[in-house]
């Protein structure tokens, strides 16, 4: 049985790639990692996710096209609203702020440094793009090497480019690498995945922000917010499904964590309904019967 495929189109290298869906017990697995806060650990579950996701090598995608999947995964399979405790950065007081993910996906189809192509002596090119990382932890000018995705020597293309190989290059290169670097800083520093101002101070200062900047892990910060969970809900849902609806370990395996919501609210109705329906039935049971003719008598009255 073909598995469902759904497609989005990617911003950056405008290419249209097909997705499947991510399962809970996947999402439960990733939750797990998570809370390892161990951010190497999370950057393989994330790029573990796009490469078993998408029906084609996305991995020398740009930073934005990978963020652009995981966040229509997140969308999709889970919710499109993102729910957040922040906490105001002055008074220490928190606060609900709620982000729509397609607002971000919005966002994020901006204009964006255009990958450029430059030719110097001795057959030598370079292709400059933006990082295809999601997480560097770096400061730009000690990772210049991120923004070339291809050097080329005698038309043969190298595309594992290491900071020994750019320090190795001629001074004029090693110029051109660091202006189209902090084009790419100023870009990313300036796309803001999140605004939100506290309610409890008017300060400039009193606002959280997360970039798109991969060189201050902003974009992996990001990332785990759209996708943290506490652990005991996955537990507590496991056990309502197993429980409730008699639903087995593999068939809810399966199932999205969006698909599973769906047969919570139905539950959720149908309780609602059936408490309903019992109280407007307590309801008439204990109303007197004045004025109204009892049952099999022609008696107007007091019930007797």
């Amino acid at each position: 049985m073909s598995k469902f495929l759904y497609s989005v189109n990617l911003p950056v290298s405008k290419k249209t790639v097909q997705l499947t869906e991510m399962s809970f017990i996947e999402l439960k697995d990733l939750v797990k990692n998570i809370a390892n806060t161990n951010n190497d650990i999370i950057l393989t579950s994330f790029n573990n996710i796009l490469k078993d996701h998408c029906t084609e090598d996305i991995s020398n995608l740009s930073v934005i096209d990978k963020l652009y999947i995981l966040l229509t995964i997140r969308a999709v399979c889970v919710s499109e609203i993102l729910e957040l405790i922040i906490t105001c950065p002055i008074t220490k007081q928190q606060f609900n702020g709620v982000i729509n993910i397609n607002d971000v996906l919005t966002l994020l189809q901006t204009e964006y440094p255009e990958e450029q192509t430059s030719s110097y002596p001795n057959n030598l090119k370079l292709v400059y793009g933006l990082p295809t990382s999601l997480y560097i932890n770096r400061d730009i000018l000690d990772a210049s090497e991120t923004v070339i995705n291809c050097l080329y020597i005698n038309d043969h293309p190298f595309y594992d480019i290491t900071a020994e190989v750019v320090n190795k290059l001629p001074a004029v290169i090693l110029n051109d690498v660091q202006t189209y670097a902090n084009t790419v800083f100023k870009y990313l520093n300036k796309l803001e995945l999140i605004n939100i101002p506290s309610p409890y101070s008017s300060d400039d200062g009193n606002v959280t922000i997360l970039t798109a900047n991969v060189f201050n892990n902003s974009v992996l910060e990001f990332l785990k917010l759209c996708y943290n969970r506490d652990l005991m809900y996955f537990y507590k849902i496991e056990y309502f499904l197993m429980k409730q609806f008699r639903m087995s370990y593999e068939h809810m395996s399966k199932l999205t964590p969006a698909e599973i919501n769906v047969y919570i609210n139905l539950f959720k109705e149908e309780q609602a309904e059936q408490e309903k329906a019992e109280k407007q039935a307590s309801s008439n049971n204990d109303t007197p019967n004045i004025g109204r003719p009892m049952q099999n008598s022609g008696i107007t009255g007091f019930p007797t």
